[in-house]
């Protein structure tokens, strides 16, 4: 198994980037936030880029982007829950290091976001509903499953747990 690049996939609030810092220490590899990191280059939020751009526009910086950055080795990469998208991504995804789902139930996913503080950065989510969280949702759960090895059910999970069983699918 490719273990030098381990990729976290699933929706927002699916805990990618929470789980991806803790992992950075227990592993030792640097996190790269894909979102995080468009925003730094950009010099705008991701909302931002949305409204200048729309979604199509930021989907091939993105692909872009992402591409030019997975070449890095021994890092974990948080990515953005529409990466999966474009299906450009997949194969990266697929063959250039392991990947995991962060699968989380839109239930959860919805009350996370009502939780956050920072939720006017969701460009996806204004006006947000039970109904528009399950309708992303639906709409990408076979792409997040097809691209990934692993499912880690985050609803169930703490984010200790959830860590502990990426690390034990990393040793098998």
């Amino acid at each position: 198994m490719n273990n030098n690049k381990i990729f976290l996939i699933g929706m927002m609030y699916s805990g990618k980037t929470t789980i991806g810092k803790l992992l950075s220490q227990k592993l030792n590899f640097p996190l790269f936030d894909l979102d995080n990191e468009i925003e730094k280059i950009m010099g705008i939020s991701i909302n931002e880029i949305f409204k200048l751009y729309g979604e199509d526009r930021f989907r091939l910086i993105e692909t872009a982007f992402f591409k030019e950055c997975s070449k890095l080795n021994n890092h974990i990469f948080a990515m953005g829950g529409g990466a999966i998208v474009n299906i450009n991504n997949h194969s990266i995804l697929k063959d250039k290091g392991t990947t995991f789902f962060l699968d989380s139930s839109s239930e959860i996913i919805f009350e996370r976001f009502k939780q956050d503080k920072n939720k006017n950065n969701r460009p996806l989510l204004d006006n947000c509903s039970i109904e528009l969280i399950d309708s992303l949702y639906h709409k990408r759960r076979a792409r997040y499953k097809s691209c990934s090895k692993f499912i880690i059910d985050t609803d169930l999970l703490t984010e200790d747990q959830a860590v502990n069983q990426i690390e034990e699918y990393l040793n098998a």
